[in-house]
Order: structure tokens, then sequence, then C-alpha cells
């Protein structure tokens, strides 16, 4: 049923999406959605403001989707920016009892795809796609189990063992990456944006480039020609690219330097699971890099 919720998110939330007697969840993009359900199970309702087949970097959220925060009792999100319009969506709802978990704190933080300044100090943005490493992601899954046990105390080890089995999900998939990255004959890579760092952080790879720095800013013919560059100088054979974000560019790159395109999803399918979908990215991946 929760499923439902992301294919059509205005209709639902227009008719009153959440059930009465249930933890009703926002989150605010599908991974997020995907990692939640694993341990709400059948438990709570829950849905994501960013719908499947959009780019977090440009979504904006419609008035109607004002209900489904004013009647949360948790909003999950990235933080770092990416939630650009969350603040005042919130503000809007007028939600005293709303509770709000950011994954990102408390973790260690890798260089950043956002230019804009956060706060008045002028601090950067670090890399919000913590949710592509999946030992990053069995971290901030032990903080939403822990959300919702409190949040409803009396299914709490329902969430606990849902989370115990989700965490040892994880653990086989860190086992299987770690060994099937070692294999990799190529070790560089050629992204859209800088999704992807703390996998390949993670798993031993290097990122040569990346087409947009900044999602929805084209690179300039300068940028093209460095990336260009490096696909001849590592051997590069196949550059990435998403399916949420015009791939022009990519295109471009490919035909100059004779490689080809593969599309990889940071952002996952609605009606998929996180392991399935970091499964499907990964044999993408192993294809191009073998």
């Amino acid at each position: 049923m929760k499923k439902y919720f992301m294919f059509l998110p205005a209709l639902l939330i227009s008719a009153g999406i959440f059930a009465a007697d249930r933890i009703k969840i926002v989150t605010s993009i599908v991974p997020l959605y995907n990692i939640t359900a694993a341990i709400a199970g059948d438990k709570a309702d829950i849905m994501s403001m960013v719908p499947p087949g959009s780019s977090p970097h440009t979504f904006s959220p419609k008035p109607s989707q004002l209900k489904a925060m004013a009647d949360a009792d948790l909003f999950i999100q990235v933080g770092l920016g990416m939630e650009f319009w969350a603040d005042k969506i919130v503000k809007a709802s007028d939600n005293k009892k709303l509770q709000i978990l950011t994954i990102t704190d408390g973790i260690k933080l890798l260089a950043g795809d956002f230019d804009e300044p956060v706060d008045k100090s002028g601090r950067r943005a670090g890399n919000p796609h913590v949710w592509l490493d999946p030992v990053i992601t069995k971290g901030f899954s032990g903080r939403i189990c822990d959300a919702l046990s409190k949040l409803d105390p009396l299914n709490a080890a329902y969430y606990k063992a849902n989370y115990k089995k989700f965490g040892a999900e994880l653990d086989e998939l860190d086992r299987y990456f770690s060994a099937e990255t070692k294999k990799f004959t190529l070790k560089e890579v050629i992204s859209f944006h800088p999704a992807w760092v703390y996998f390949e952080a993670r798993y031993g790879l290097k990122e040569a480039g990346v087409i947009e720095a900044v999602p929805g800013r084209e690179p300039t013919p300068r940028d093209l020609g460095i990336i260009i560059s490096k696909i001849k100088e590592y051997g590069i054979r196949t550059i990435f690219a998403e399916p949420q974000l015009p791939r022009k560019a990519a295109d471009v790159i490919a035909k100059e330097a004779g490689v080809n395109v593969l599309i990889i999803d940071p952002n996952g399918a609605a009606d998929g699971d996180y392991i399935g979908f970091m499964k499907k990215n990964f044999e993408i991946i192993k294809e191009a890099m073998k």
C-alpha cells in the first residue's frame, strides 16, 4: 500500500493519506523512504516529498503537499542544503508535534557539491549523498529505528528486529561490493554530478571528473575539455549519467571521446527497496569497470 503514495503524492495528500492510528512519516527523498520502510514495515504510513523521477536538487514542493507535513509525526531529511525547500514548508505546516531527523548529523562528510554558503558565516556544505554508502546507511538507519521506537514504544521490538535484519542485509551488501570492486580493472569514474563520492571512497574508486559540479549548472567548454582529457588519461570507457538530469552534456563528451554513456540512479525507485536499487546500480557500474 505504501508505495502508491509515491506514484500519486498530490492526489493522496489531498485525500488525507495517513491512517489515524499509525505513525505518520514524511521523507524528503525516495531512498530514505525505502530505508525507512525496511524498518517501519507495516506499522507506519510513509511518503516521500520528492517523487520518483525527480531530482532532489531541482524539486519544488506543491502546495497540496503541505497537508502531509502538517499531519506527520516525523520528517526525515538528508540535510546539508539538499532540501532547500524544507525549512519553508515545515514552517508553513505549523506542525508543533513534528520531529525532524537529519541523517547527515554526526557523519564525517566529504567535499560538497554545492557552492552556496549555508549559513551567515559562509560555511560550505559537505556532500549530502551519504545514503549511497551502505556502511553509513547502516549507521543512520539505527537512528531512524530509535526515532520510530520513541514515537511508538509499543512496537519498539518490531522496529529493532526489522533494523537488525536490514543491518545484516547491508553488511552482506558491503561485503559483496568490497569483493567485486577489488576485481575492477578500472578505478577512475566520470559521473554526472558528485553523487557517488561516499561509495567511491568506501570501495577504492576515484572520481576523475564530474560533468556538472553543481546540478543544473552546465559545464563550460573548458570543463568539457578537462573531462575528455581525463577520459583519455585513464583509459575510461564509460561515463555515467542520471535519469533525473538532462544528459546532453554527457552525450557530447561521449561522442567526442568515443566512449559509452550508462545510466545509474542515485535516487531510488518507488516500487523498489534500498538493497535492490543499490545492486541494480552496482551491476551497471561493474559492467563498465571490469
